[in-house]
């Protein structure tokens, strides 16, 4: 949609009011606080638009454009935008693609309530992150460690070799037991069978170990000790990734980055060129990276939607994102690697119509376009 088709029609009685901030990291105490919608502000004659918008920041006024910052960014002298009406009263006008669809008549992103009982489109979000694949922006993957306790590294990794992730955001988990699984076929000291191996609690530390000894999750892929994953994949097929560090993390892998504000910047600056974000099982990171999403991106005079994903077995999660503010989020209720296999098959299936589904119970080797199987090392 056309930027000028979003744009308030009328001039209002004022430009936006600007304060200027006296104490580092403080906004003065009516600064407006964004929203993930489509915000204009009125200044220097024109309604503008704000560069890479996100919910939860202030406004700041550049010399020649409008960014959308985190408080603890502010400086001494920064001036920022005032106000808190979205009617354009104030010079600040709140609006969205939905809104401006829905008075065409159109009808944009699939919106559903949260509910299990809910059939999903596989086949419509198949062609949601085809479309993102084969646009001008990236897929965004915010995945936590359930993908690989229940078996979904084989459908990553297809999805990363076919060109459906564009980075990955995760945690230390995810990365560790993605490697301990690369180097001993176990995740959380459980085969894939399920069982239990000799001494299984100490393969995933093991795992950490080594990588901090070769000092990088690329070192140990260069070096030939993993040659299977999803950290593989990405180190394989260039693909950028962030690992966000917690207070409970075991190590922490070397690559994980262990402040948080930094951690913040890292996934940040991923997210603003994503045209899609998938959120599988993982509440923590899908609010976090749910936060910093805007509903929309610039690209030339347009305003394109960013769709979201959010899957998890337990509608909390989703639902826990929806009330924070990411309205937009499509919610699959669903097991991680169900819902792997049934995306990558139908992604496959559009592909090339020799491409077989084995049920819904995971995507195997024999149906993977390009796979050969991999050997522990």
């Amino acid at each position: 949609m056309k930027i000028s088709e979003l744009e308030p029609t009328f001039v209002p009685q004022r430009e936006v009011r600007v304060g200027e901030v006296t104490k580092i990291g403080c906004a003065p105490s009516d600064a407006y606080l964004t929203t993930n919608q489509i915000e204009f502000f009125y200044s220097n004659g024109e309604w503008r638009l704000p560069m890479q918008s996100r919910m939860d920041g202030v406004v700041r006024q550049g010399s020649k454009n409008l960014q959308v910052v985190e408080m603890n960014k502010l400086e001494e002298r920064d001036r920022v935008v005032l106000g808190s009406s979205e009617d354009g009263s104030e010079g600040i006008y709140v609006t969205s693609i939905e809104k401006a669809l829905e008075r065409k008549g159109q009808f944009g992103f699939m919106t559903n309530e949260v509910s299990r009982e809910r059939r999903v489109d596989y086949s419509r979000l198949a062609n949601i992150l085809r479309e993102a694949r084969d646009g001008d922006g990236k897929i965004i993957w915010v995945v936590g460690p359930a993908v690989v306790h229940a078996g979904g590294i084989e459908s990553m990794e297809w999805l990363i070799r076919q060109g459906y992730v564009g980075s990955l955001l995760a945690g230390n988990a995810l990365a560790a037991h993605d490697i301990e699984h690369a180097m001993y076929g176990t995740s959380l000291g459980l085969g894939d069978d399920s069982r239990s191996v000799p001494n299984g609690h100490r393969k995933h530390l093991e795992a950490i170990n080594t990588v901090r000894t070769y000092g990088s999750v690329k070192q140990v892929v260069e070096a030939g000790l993993i040659n299977r994953g999803i950290m593989y994949e990405c180190v394989r097929n260039n693909i950028p990734f962030v690992l966000a560090g917690s207070i409970r993390d075991d190590g922490p892998l070397p690559d994980t980055i262990t402040d948080s504000l930094k951690s913040q910047d890292a996934m940040r600056a991923q997210i603003i060129d994503g045209s899609c974000v998938v959120m599988l099982a993982t509440a923590l990171h899908s609010i976090a990276a749910g936060n910093m999403t805007p509903t929309y991106r610039t690209v030339g005079d347009e305003v394109r939607s960013v769709p979201i994903i959010c899957v998890d077995q337990e509608e909390f999660t989703v639902m826990k994102l929806v009330d924070r503010g990411t309205s937009q989020a499509y919610p699959v209720i669903a097991n991680a690697r169900d819902f792997l296999s049934l995306l990558t098959n139908e992604l496959g299936k559009q592909a090339s119509p020799n491409f077989l589904t084995n049920g819904s119970l995971g995507l195997e080797e024999r149906i993977l376009s390009n796979y050969s199987p991999k050997h522990m090392v």
